[in-house]
């Protein structure tokens, strides 16, 4: 058992400890490897510390190509294969609770893979665990409907964020969030 477990989530805004393991942007871009210093030293890095010391255990081949944020910009970014855009964010969260109802990441995939459908398109069905006392809209805690987009909730206090999705025979689905 190790004697340190990293963690796999971002448990700060900025995000600065996050040492998880993803590795594509918020656009889809694939990260690029670290230790390749793919554009030269950011701008924004420190000028007196080292390039591997920016890094949390001072070596850039271990973080290979995930998200980090050793310069301390808004989140963890990643460099990108592109001359103009060079890096992106990205968006390693996870939610903070067991069911997640805090939840307000960007994950719009089922544990299955299925696509999530967008929560303002009424669901042809109207789950037995949403209170008929509280506006639909209601069961929304940090976010109107409209922002919550297709991406994964946990509205109406289920075990875990889960989503609609269109399948006749199914009409929603747990999501795979740590």
């Amino acid at each position: 058992e190790p004697l340190y477990k990293y963690p796999e989530c971002r448990l700060t805004k900025k995000g600065r400890e996050y040492i998880g393991k993803v590795n594509k942007t918020e656009s889809g871009k694939e990260c690029l490897r670290w230790d390749t210093q793919p554009y030269g030293t950011p701008d924004d890095f420190l000028k007196n510390v080292t390039y591997s010391k920016h890094f949390s255990n001072i070596d850039t081949w271990s973080h290979h190509n995930y998200c980090r944020n050793p310069s301390g910009k808004e989140r963890p970014w990643c460099f990108v294969k592109d001359d103009e855009v060079q890096w992106e964010h990205s968006y390693p969260e996870c939610k903070k609770t067991e069911k997640g109802k805090e939840y307000s990441g960007k994950m719009n995939k089922t544990e299955t893979g299925k696509d999530c459908l967008r929560w303002d398109q009424k669901p042809y069905r109207n789950p037995n665990d949403f209170s008929p006392l509280i506006l639909y809209e209601e069961h929304f805690l940090n976010e109107d409907v409209e922002a919550s987009e297709n991406y994964c909730r946990n509205p109406a206090l289920r075990e875990r964020p889960w989503c609609f999705i269109s399948d006749p025979n199914v009409i929603w689905e747990f999501c795979d969030i740590p």
